[in-house]
Protein backbone atom coordinates (compact mmCIF):
# COMPACT_ATOMS: atom_id res chain seq x y z
CA UNK A 1 0.00 0.00 0.00
CA UNK A 2 2.96 2.19 0.71
CA UNK A 3 4.40 1.57 -2.50
CA UNK A 4 0.85 2.35 -4.33
CA UNK A 5 0.58 5.74 -1.97
CA UNK A 6 4.13 6.76 -3.40
CA UNK A 7 3.18 5.72 -7.23
CA UNK A 8 -0.02 7.79 -6.61
CA UNK A 9 1.53 11.08 -5.55
CA UNK A 10 3.87 10.56 -8.01
CA UNK A 11 1.76 10.52 -10.61
CA UNK A 12 -0.42 13.46 -9.13
CA UNK A 13 2.86 15.46 -9.34
CA UNK A 14 3.90 14.68 -13.42
CA UNK A 15 0.50 15.47 -14.32
CA UNK A 16 0.40 18.89 -12.50
CA UNK A 17 3.80 19.54 -14.37
CA UNK A 18 2.56 18.74 -17.63
CA UNK A 19 0.14 21.50 -16.83
CA UNK A 20 2.03 24.03 -15.66
CA UNK A 21 4.29 23.44 -19.58
CA UNK A 22 1.29 23.52 -21.43
CA UNK A 23 0.18 26.96 -20.17
CA UNK A 24 0.95 29.77 -22.49
CA UNK A 25 2.96 33.00 -22.15
CA UNK A 26 5.25 35.66 -23.13
CA UNK A 27 8.59 35.35 -23.30
CA UNK A 28 11.60 37.69 -23.25
CA UNK A 29 11.70 38.63 -27.01
CA UNK A 30 8.46 38.43 -27.60
CA UNK A 31 7.86 41.04 -25.43
CA UNK A 32 10.70 43.28 -27.00
CA UNK A 33 9.13 43.19 -30.47
CA UNK A 34 5.65 44.10 -28.89
CA UNK A 35 7.55 47.17 -27.48
CA UNK A 36 9.20 48.19 -30.81
CA UNK A 37 5.83 47.58 -32.80
CA UNK A 38 4.28 50.19 -30.21
CA UNK A 39 7.36 52.75 -30.52
CA UNK A 40 6.99 52.71 -34.21
CA UNK A 41 2.75 53.14 -34.32
CA UNK A 42 3.44 55.89 -31.40
CA UNK A 43 6.49 57.38 -33.69
CA UNK A 44 4.18 57.34 -36.60
CA UNK A 45 1.37 58.91 -34.98
CA UNK A 46 3.63 61.36 -33.34
CA UNK A 47 5.12 63.01 -36.49
CA UNK A 48 1.78 63.18 -37.79
CA UNK A 49 0.76 65.08 -35.09
CA UNK A 50 4.14 67.08 -35.08
CA UNK A 51 3.38 67.75 -38.50
CA UNK A 52 -0.51 69.07 -37.96
CA UNK A 53 0.75 71.12 -35.56
CA UNK A 54 3.61 72.33 -38.15
CA UNK A 55 0.68 72.91 -40.78
CA UNK A 56 -1.26 74.68 -38.05
CA UNK A 57 1.24 77.13 -37.03
CA UNK A 58 2.59 77.98 -40.58
CA UNK A 59 -1.52 78.40 -41.49
CA UNK A 60 -1.57 80.68 -38.39
CA UNK A 61 0.97 82.65 -39.22
CA UNK A 62 0.24 83.30 -42.83
CA UNK A 63 -3.30 84.73 -41.45
CA UNK A 64 -1.50 87.01 -38.88
CA UNK A 65 0.95 87.95 -41.99
CA UNK A 66 -2.19 88.39 -44.23
CA UNK A 67 -3.66 90.28 -41.50
CA UNK A 68 -0.62 92.51 -41.36
CA UNK A 69 -0.37 93.11 -44.86
CA UNK A 70 -3.99 93.93 -45.23
CA UNK A 71 -3.91 96.84 -42.34
CA UNK A 72 -1.23 98.33 -43.48
CA UNK A 73 -2.69 98.34 -47.18
CA UNK A 74 -5.79 99.74 -45.46
CA UNK A 75 -3.38 102.55 -43.75
CA UNK A 76 -1.81 103.45 -46.94
CA UNK A 77 -5.07 103.79 -48.69
CA UNK A 78 -6.48 106.14 -45.90
CA UNK A 79 -3.21 107.80 -46.12
CA UNK A 80 -3.79 108.59 -50.20
CA UNK A 81 -7.13 110.05 -49.98
CA UNK A 82 -5.77 113.45 -49.78
CA UNK A 83 -3.25 114.67 -52.42
CA UNK A 84 -0.88 115.78 -50.02
CA UNK A 85 -0.61 112.61 -48.21
CA UNK A 86 -0.44 110.54 -51.69
CA UNK A 87 2.34 112.63 -52.72
CA UNK A 88 4.12 112.31 -49.41
CA UNK A 89 3.88 108.26 -50.79
CA UNK A 90 7.53 106.78 -50.76
CA UNK A 91 8.04 105.22 -54.46
CA UNK A 92 10.16 102.34 -54.72
CA UNK A 93 10.76 99.93 -52.00
CA UNK A 94 10.50 100.64 -48.01
CA UNK A 95 11.55 98.81 -45.20
CA UNK A 96 8.62 100.20 -42.92
CA UNK A 97 8.50 98.97 -39.02
CA UNK A 98 8.96 95.41 -37.95
CA UNK A 99 5.68 93.93 -36.26
CA UNK A 100 5.87 91.51 -33.59
CA UNK A 101 2.32 88.92 -32.98
CA UNK A 102 2.92 86.39 -30.02
CA UNK A 103 6.10 86.38 -30.04
CA UNK A 104 6.51 86.42 -33.56
CA UNK A 105 8.48 89.03 -35.65
CA UNK A 106 7.65 89.70 -39.13
CA UNK A 107 9.74 91.95 -41.26
CA UNK A 108 7.81 94.42 -43.43
CA UNK A 109 8.28 96.01 -46.58
CA UNK A 110 6.25 98.10 -49.11
CA UNK A 111 6.69 98.16 -52.55
CA UNK A 112 5.11 100.91 -55.10
CA UNK A 113 5.68 101.15 -58.86
CA UNK A 114 3.49 104.07 -61.03
CA UNK A 115 1.33 102.04 -63.81
CA UNK A 116 -0.94 102.52 -66.31
CA UNK A 117 -4.69 102.20 -65.55
CA UNK A 118 -6.31 98.93 -66.90
CA UNK A 119 -3.16 97.52 -67.72
CA UNK A 120 0.23 96.51 -65.68
CA UNK A 121 2.40 98.87 -68.50
CA UNK A 122 4.95 100.38 -67.24
CA UNK A 123 5.02 104.06 -66.46
CA UNK A 124 7.82 104.64 -68.64
CA UNK A 125 5.40 103.35 -71.36
CA UNK A 126 2.67 105.78 -70.38
CA UNK A 127 1.57 108.97 -72.77
CA UNK A 128 0.15 110.68 -69.91
CA UNK A 129 0.97 111.12 -66.01
CA UNK A 130 -2.72 111.93 -65.03
CA UNK A 131 -3.23 108.17 -66.54
CA UNK A 132 -1.18 106.28 -63.92
CA UNK A 133 -2.40 105.10 -60.87
CA UNK A 134 0.37 103.72 -57.75
CA UNK A 135 0.69 99.84 -57.67
CA UNK A 136 1.63 99.14 -53.73
CA UNK A 137 2.71 95.67 -52.70
CA UNK A 138 2.87 94.82 -49.02
CA UNK A 139 5.04 91.85 -47.91
CA UNK A 140 5.08 90.37 -44.33
CA UNK A 141 8.26 88.38 -43.80
CA UNK A 142 9.12 85.85 -41.00
CA UNK A 143 10.81 82.62 -39.51
CA UNK A 144 14.71 81.56 -40.40
CA UNK A 145 13.26 80.50 -43.75
CA UNK A 146 11.84 83.74 -44.51
CA UNK A 147 8.83 82.51 -45.29
CA UNK A 148 6.57 85.66 -46.87
CA UNK A 149 2.85 86.47 -47.56
CA UNK A 150 2.14 89.69 -49.60
CA UNK A 151 -0.61 91.69 -50.85
CA UNK A 152 -1.11 94.29 -53.91
CA UNK A 153 -3.58 97.48 -54.03
CA UNK A 154 -3.86 99.79 -56.78
CA UNK A 155 -3.94 103.32 -55.56
CA UNK A 156 -5.48 105.98 -57.84
CA UNK A 157 -4.01 110.06 -57.04
CA UNK A 158 -7.29 112.25 -55.68
CA UNK A 159 -8.11 114.86 -57.20
CA UNK A 160 -5.37 118.01 -57.62
CA UNK A 161 -2.26 115.35 -56.84
CA UNK A 162 -0.57 116.23 -59.86
CA UNK A 163 -0.43 119.91 -60.94
CA UNK A 164 -0.73 121.53 -63.66
CA UNK A 165 2.21 123.68 -63.10
CA UNK A 166 4.26 120.55 -61.99
CA UNK A 167 6.17 118.04 -64.25
CA UNK A 168 7.02 114.90 -64.43
CA UNK A 169 9.69 112.07 -65.44
CA UNK A 170 9.76 108.56 -66.08
CA UNK A 171 13.27 106.93 -65.86
CA UNK A 172 13.36 103.14 -67.28
CA UNK A 173 16.87 101.24 -66.47
CA UNK A 174 17.31 98.61 -69.12
CA UNK A 175 20.45 95.75 -69.48
CA UNK A 176 22.61 94.68 -71.93
CA UNK A 177 20.03 92.60 -73.17
CA UNK A 178 17.25 94.89 -73.02
CA UNK A 179 15.45 92.93 -70.02
CA UNK A 180 14.93 95.60 -67.23
CA UNK A 181 17.37 96.10 -64.12
CA UNK A 182 15.71 95.29 -60.40
CA UNK A 183 17.44 97.20 -58.09
CA UNK A 184 18.96 100.05 -59.38
CA UNK A 185 18.74 103.74 -57.00
CA UNK A 186 17.82 106.72 -59.62
CA UNK A 187 18.58 110.37 -58.09
CA UNK A 188 17.24 113.38 -59.85
CA UNK A 189 19.64 116.00 -59.70
CA UNK A 190 18.50 119.79 -60.20
CA UNK A 191 20.55 121.65 -62.02
CA UNK A 192 21.38 125.28 -61.68
CA UNK A 193 18.70 127.63 -63.18
CA UNK A 194 19.39 130.50 -65.57
CA UNK A 195 17.38 132.35 -62.69
CA UNK A 196 15.44 131.85 -59.61
CA UNK A 197 16.51 129.27 -57.15
CA UNK A 198 17.37 125.41 -57.51
CA UNK A 199 14.40 123.16 -56.78
CA UNK A 200 14.26 120.67 -54.07
CA UNK A 201 16.12 116.88 -55.34
CA UNK A 202 13.26 114.49 -55.20
CA UNK A 203 13.73 111.26 -52.82
CA UNK A 204 15.63 108.86 -55.04
CA UNK A 205 13.66 106.12 -55.84
CA UNK A 206 15.21 101.87 -56.75
CA UNK A 207 13.72 100.40 -59.57
CA UNK A 208 10.99 97.76 -59.57
CA UNK A 209 10.39 94.76 -61.50
CA UNK A 210 9.95 96.82 -64.76
CA UNK A 211 13.01 98.59 -64.46
CA UNK A 212 10.92 101.64 -64.60
CA UNK A 213 11.08 104.64 -61.65
CA UNK A 214 9.03 107.76 -62.04
CA UNK A 215 8.79 110.94 -60.40
CA UNK A 216 6.00 113.56 -60.23
CA UNK A 217 5.77 116.76 -59.13
CA UNK A 218 8.38 118.35 -60.34
CA UNK A 219 9.35 121.70 -60.42
CA UNK A 220 10.10 122.80 -64.18
CA UNK A 221 13.71 122.77 -64.61
CA UNK A 222 16.72 120.72 -65.96
CA UNK A 223 17.59 117.76 -64.06
CA UNK A 224 20.63 115.45 -64.33
CA UNK A 225 19.87 111.49 -64.20
CA UNK A 226 22.29 109.20 -61.56
CA UNK A 227 21.72 105.30 -61.61
CA UNK A 228 23.90 103.48 -58.85
CA UNK A 229 23.69 100.22 -57.44
CA UNK A 230 26.82 97.82 -55.59
CA UNK A 231 27.33 95.61 -59.08
CA UNK A 232 26.01 97.91 -62.02
CA UNK A 233 27.77 99.55 -64.48
CA UNK A 234 26.86 101.58 -67.72
CA UNK A 235 27.60 100.94 -71.31
CA UNK A 236 29.37 104.07 -71.14
CA UNK A 237 31.66 101.87 -68.32
CA UNK A 238 31.19 104.22 -65.01
CA UNK A 239 29.74 102.75 -62.09
CA UNK A 240 27.62 105.55 -61.76
CA UNK A 241 25.42 106.82 -64.70
CA UNK A 242 25.05 110.59 -64.79
CA UNK A 243 24.26 111.05 -68.44
CA UNK A 244 21.20 110.58 -70.60
CA UNK A 245 22.98 109.76 -73.70
CA UNK A 246 26.03 107.50 -72.57
CA UNK A 247 28.33 109.81 -72.99
CA UNK A 248 30.94 110.76 -70.69
CA UNK A 249 29.61 114.10 -69.78
CA UNK A 250 26.76 114.47 -67.80
CA UNK A 251 23.53 115.82 -69.65
CA UNK A 252 20.63 117.27 -68.33
CA UNK A 253 16.67 116.76 -69.26
CA UNK A 254 14.37 119.59 -69.06
CA UNK A 255 11.27 119.20 -67.57
CA UNK A 256 8.18 121.48 -68.61
CA UNK A 257 5.04 121.84 -67.17
CA UNK A 258 2.63 119.24 -68.59
CA UNK A 259 0.78 116.37 -68.05
CA UNK A 260 2.86 114.35 -70.52
CA UNK A 261 6.02 112.91 -68.95
CA UNK A 262 9.23 112.81 -69.90
CA UNK A 263 11.46 109.81 -70.38
CA UNK A 264 14.85 109.11 -69.87
CA UNK A 265 16.18 105.75 -71.04
CA UNK A 266 19.42 104.11 -69.34
CA UNK A 267 21.89 101.73 -70.08
CA UNK A 268 22.86 99.84 -67.39
CA UNK A 269 23.99 95.99 -66.15
CA UNK A 270 25.94 94.01 -63.56
CA UNK A 271 29.57 93.98 -64.40
CA UNK A 272 31.71 91.57 -65.59
CA UNK A 273 35.41 90.85 -64.29
CA UNK A 274 38.00 91.16 -67.39
CA UNK A 275 41.81 90.19 -65.77
CA UNK A 276 43.94 91.60 -68.53
CA UNK A 277 47.37 90.65 -69.64
CA UNK A 278 50.00 92.69 -71.44
CA UNK A 279 50.97 90.34 -73.99
CA UNK A 280 53.37 91.19 -77.14
CA UNK A 281 51.30 91.51 -80.64
CA UNK A 282 54.52 89.12 -82.20
CA UNK A 283 55.92 86.05 -80.44
CA UNK A 284 59.66 87.34 -81.71
CA UNK A 285 59.36 90.51 -79.73
CA UNK A 286 59.25 89.67 -75.45
CA UNK A 287 58.02 91.52 -73.26
CA UNK A 288 61.45 91.03 -71.11
CA UNK A 289 63.22 93.11 -74.10
CA UNK A 290 60.39 95.50 -74.20
CA UNK A 291 58.60 95.95 -71.01
CA UNK A 292 55.22 97.57 -71.14
CA UNK A 293 55.17 101.33 -70.53
CA UNK A 294 54.49 102.73 -67.29
CA UNK A 295 50.77 104.76 -67.13
CA UNK A 296 49.45 103.04 -69.49
CA UNK A 297 45.27 102.54 -69.87
CA UNK A 298 43.63 99.96 -70.72
CA UNK A 299 40.23 99.92 -72.49
CA UNK A 300 37.15 97.84 -73.36
CA UNK A 301 34.15 98.37 -75.05
CA UNK A 302 31.74 96.85 -77.44
CA UNK A 303 32.35 96.33 -80.95
CA UNK A 304 30.90 95.10 -83.98
CA UNK A 305 32.75 92.36 -86.70
CA UNK A 306 34.07 94.92 -88.94
CA UNK A 307 36.29 98.09 -88.80
CA UNK A 308 35.48 101.64 -87.96
CA UNK A 309 32.15 100.69 -86.43
CA UNK A 310 32.45 101.20 -81.91
CA UNK A 311 29.77 101.82 -79.77
CA UNK A 312 30.51 102.50 -76.02
CA UNK A 313 33.88 103.43 -74.70
CA UNK A 314 36.07 103.06 -71.61
CA UNK A 315 38.70 104.07 -69.96
CA UNK A 316 40.37 102.69 -67.23
CA UNK A 317 43.82 103.72 -66.04
CA UNK A 318 46.58 101.39 -65.42
CA UNK A 319 49.02 101.60 -62.44
CA UNK A 320 51.41 103.92 -61.93
CA UNK A 321 54.36 101.74 -61.91
CA UNK A 322 54.79 99.23 -64.65
CA UNK A 323 52.36 96.42 -64.53
CA UNK A 324 52.02 93.10 -66.52
CA UNK A 325 48.40 92.54 -65.72
CA UNK A 326 45.12 94.22 -63.83
CA UNK A 327 41.60 93.83 -63.58
CA UNK A 328 38.63 95.96 -65.22
CA UNK A 329 35.03 95.86 -64.35
CA UNK A 330 33.51 95.96 -67.52
CA UNK A 331 29.92 96.09 -69.10
CA UNK A 332 28.52 92.74 -70.24
CA UNK A 333 29.27 92.78 -73.91
CA UNK A 334 29.30 89.55 -76.63
CA UNK A 335 31.89 90.94 -78.78
CA UNK A 336 33.91 93.23 -76.44
CA UNK A 337 37.74 95.00 -77.48
CA UNK A 338 40.02 94.80 -75.23
CA UNK A 339 43.51 97.12 -75.88
CA UNK A 340 45.89 99.51 -74.58
CA UNK A 341 45.59 103.33 -74.76
CA UNK A 342 42.59 105.20 -74.31
CA UNK A 343 42.52 107.61 -77.56
CA UNK A 344 40.50 106.55 -80.74
CA UNK A 345 44.22 105.74 -82.58
CA UNK A 346 44.97 102.96 -79.76
CA UNK A 347 41.43 101.28 -81.09
CA UNK A 348 41.88 98.95 -83.24
CA UNK A 349 38.45 99.99 -85.27
CA UNK A 350 39.02 103.41 -84.46
CA UNK A 351 38.52 106.17 -86.81
CA UNK A 352 39.91 109.99 -86.87
CA UNK A 353 36.92 112.15 -85.41
CA UNK A 354 37.39 114.35 -88.59
CA UNK A 355 34.19 113.53 -90.91
CA UNK A 356 34.61 111.13 -93.52
CA UNK A 357 37.91 109.87 -92.49
CA UNK A 358 38.43 106.47 -92.76
CA UNK A 359 40.08 104.00 -90.49
CA UNK A 360 43.12 104.14 -88.79
CA UNK A 361 43.94 100.27 -89.72
CA UNK A 362 41.64 98.94 -92.19
CA UNK A 363 41.41 95.42 -92.83
CA UNK A 364 42.27 95.20 -96.27
CA UNK A 365 45.71 97.00 -95.41
CA UNK A 366 46.21 94.68 -92.12
CA UNK A 367 43.95 91.08 -93.32
CA UNK A 368 47.46 89.12 -92.30
CA UNK A 369 47.49 90.40 -89.28
CA UNK A 370 44.39 91.22 -87.73
CA UNK A 371 44.48 88.61 -84.55
CA UNK A 372 47.37 91.24 -83.52
CA UNK A 373 44.92 93.62 -83.53
CA UNK A 374 42.77 92.90 -80.40
CA UNK A 375 41.64 89.99 -78.25
CA UNK A 376 37.50 89.43 -77.96
CA UNK A 377 36.50 87.26 -75.10
CA UNK A 378 33.01 87.59 -74.17
CA UNK A 379 31.91 89.79 -71.17
CA UNK A 380 29.45 88.44 -69.00
CA UNK A 381 27.48 89.76 -66.05
CA UNK A 382 28.97 88.44 -62.80
CA UNK A 383 31.92 86.21 -64.40
CA UNK A 384 35.06 86.79 -64.35
CA UNK A 385 37.09 85.76 -67.71
CA UNK A 386 40.85 86.69 -68.82
CA UNK A 387 42.18 88.85 -71.93
CA UNK A 388 45.34 89.65 -73.74
CA UNK A 389 46.36 93.59 -74.35
CA UNK A 390 48.93 93.68 -77.04
CA UNK A 391 51.75 95.99 -76.95
CA UNK A 392 54.16 96.55 -79.51
CA UNK A 393 58.30 97.62 -79.33
CA UNK A 394 59.03 101.10 -79.51
CA UNK A 395 62.86 101.45 -79.38
CA UNK A 396 64.41 104.62 -78.88
CA UNK A 397 68.11 105.79 -79.44
CA UNK A 398 69.39 109.04 -78.05
CA UNK A 399 71.96 111.17 -80.37
CA UNK A 400 73.45 114.27 -79.58
CA UNK A 401 72.77 117.80 -81.68
CA UNK A 402 75.83 116.67 -84.01
CA UNK A 403 73.01 113.97 -84.92
CA UNK A 404 75.94 111.40 -83.58
CA UNK A 405 75.83 108.84 -80.62
CA UNK A 406 76.12 110.47 -76.99
CA UNK A 407 79.75 110.87 -75.65
CA UNK A 408 80.60 108.48 -72.76
CA UNK A 409 79.65 111.47 -70.51
CA UNK A 410 76.41 112.62 -72.08
CA UNK A 411 75.64 108.96 -71.67
CA UNK A 412 76.25 109.20 -68.31
CA UNK A 413 74.00 112.24 -67.74
CA UNK A 414 71.06 111.00 -69.88
CA UNK A 415 71.31 107.43 -67.95
CA UNK A 416 68.26 106.96 -66.08
CA UNK A 417 66.22 109.20 -67.37
CA UNK A 418 62.97 107.80 -68.79
CA UNK A 419 61.28 109.54 -71.79
CA UNK A 420 57.97 110.53 -71.75
CA UNK A 421 55.30 109.27 -74.92
CA UNK A 422 52.25 111.72 -74.80
CA UNK A 423 49.20 109.69 -76.13
CA UNK A 424 47.40 110.51 -79.46
CA UNK A 425 49.43 114.13 -79.96
CA UNK A 426 52.51 115.54 -82.35
CA UNK A 427 54.33 118.33 -81.76
CA UNK A 428 51.75 120.67 -82.70
CA UNK A 429 49.31 118.54 -79.72
CA UNK A 430 46.69 116.97 -81.71
CA UNK A 431 47.60 113.92 -84.36
CA UNK A 432 45.16 113.75 -87.71
CA UNK A 433 42.16 114.61 -85.57
CA UNK A 434 42.75 112.24 -82.51
CA UNK A 435 40.17 112.96 -79.79
CA UNK A 436 41.63 111.60 -76.33
CA UNK A 437 39.13 112.09 -74.16
CA UNK A 438 41.46 110.71 -70.98
CA UNK A 439 44.19 111.12 -72.47
CA UNK A 440 47.40 109.87 -70.78
CA UNK A 441 51.38 110.00 -71.16
CA UNK A 442 53.34 106.94 -70.28
CA UNK A 443 56.69 106.76 -68.67
CA UNK A 444 58.85 104.48 -70.96
CA UNK A 445 61.72 102.56 -69.89
CA UNK A 446 65.07 104.93 -68.50
CA UNK A 447 68.00 105.28 -70.66
CA UNK A 448 70.73 102.96 -70.44
CA UNK A 449 73.70 103.71 -72.47
CA UNK A 450 71.41 106.37 -75.14
CA UNK A 451 69.24 103.04 -75.80
CA UNK A 452 65.13 103.20 -74.36
CA UNK A 453 63.19 99.68 -75.02
CA UNK A 454 59.78 99.92 -74.20
CA UNK A 455 56.12 98.34 -75.87
CA UNK A 456 53.01 100.42 -75.78
CA UNK A 457 49.95 100.45 -77.63
CA UNK A 458 48.48 101.53 -81.30
CA UNK A 459 48.44 105.01 -81.88
CA UNK A 460 50.36 108.32 -82.51
CA UNK A 461 52.62 109.47 -79.68
CA UNK A 462 54.82 112.56 -79.00
CA UNK A 463 57.97 111.43 -77.56
CA UNK A 464 59.88 113.56 -75.18
CA UNK A 465 62.86 113.32 -73.50
CA UNK A 466 65.27 116.42 -71.31
CA UNK A 467 68.64 115.71 -70.11
CA UNK A 468 69.75 118.00 -67.63
CA UNK A 469 73.07 120.43 -69.57
CA UNK A 470 72.45 117.93 -72.71
CA UNK A 471 68.97 118.97 -74.37
CA UNK A 472 65.75 117.98 -75.13
CA UNK A 473 64.99 115.95 -77.67
CA UNK A 474 61.50 114.68 -79.48
CA UNK A 475 59.84 112.59 -81.80
CA UNK A 476 56.33 111.60 -83.28
CA UNK A 477 55.80 108.50 -83.82
CA UNK A 478 53.03 106.11 -85.16
CA UNK A 479 52.82 102.90 -83.53
CA UNK A 480 51.18 100.79 -86.88
CA UNK A 481 50.24 97.38 -87.03
CA UNK A 482 52.84 96.45 -89.45
CA UNK A 483 55.46 98.95 -87.63
CA UNK A 484 56.77 101.98 -86.45
CA UNK A 485 57.44 105.33 -88.38
CA UNK A 486 58.77 108.05 -86.92
CA UNK A 487 59.75 111.98 -87.71
CA UNK A 488 62.19 113.74 -84.80
CA UNK A 489 62.75 117.47 -84.01
CA UNK A 490 65.72 117.73 -87.25
CA UNK A 491 63.29 116.34 -89.92
CA UNK A 492 65.14 112.93 -90.13
CA UNK A 493 62.25 110.47 -90.17
CA UNK A 494 62.66 106.63 -90.66
CA UNK A 495 60.35 103.78 -89.44
CA UNK A 496 60.71 99.84 -89.05
CA UNK A 497 58.85 96.71 -89.66
CA UNK A 498 57.80 93.86 -86.87
CA UNK A 499 58.49 91.54 -89.36
CA UNK A 500 61.86 92.43 -90.01
CA UNK A 501 64.52 90.68 -87.62
CA UNK A 502 66.24 93.74 -86.66
CA UNK A 503 64.53 97.13 -85.45
CA UNK A 504 66.29 100.47 -86.12
CA UNK A 505 65.49 102.71 -83.47
CA UNK A 506 63.94 105.75 -83.20
CA UNK A 507 66.43 109.02 -83.21
CA UNK A 508 66.37 111.49 -80.49
CA UNK A 509 68.44 114.12 -81.56
CA UNK A 510 69.06 116.69 -78.16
Amino acid sequence: MGAHTRTCISHTVTTRRRRWGDESGFTLVELLMALLVLAIVMSASLYGLMAAMRTSNDSQQRVIAANLDQSTLESLEAAALSSTGFSAIPVGSTTLATQTVNNRKFKMTQNTEWVSQGTNSSACNTSSAQGLILRATITATWGVSAEAVSQTSLISPPSGTFNSADGSLGVQVSGASGAAYVGATVNLVPQVPTSGSTPAAPTAQVTGTDGCVFFTNLSPDSYAVTVSSSTGITNAETSTYNSLNQTANPQTFTVSASSVPGVATVVYDDYGTVNWSYAPAYSQWALATYPAASGMPISVYSQSLSFGVTNAYTYTPAPSSPATSGTVQAFPVTYPTIYTGSCTDADPYGTSTATGQPPFYPASTYSSIDTNLYSSSAVTSGVVTSSNAYVYPLALQLYSAQNSLLNAVQDATAAGSPPTAAEGQTNSGTANGVTCPTASTYSLSPMVKGVSNSSVGLGHYHIAISIASVGTGWADVSVMPDGVYWTNSIGQSGSYLYSSATISPVQLSL
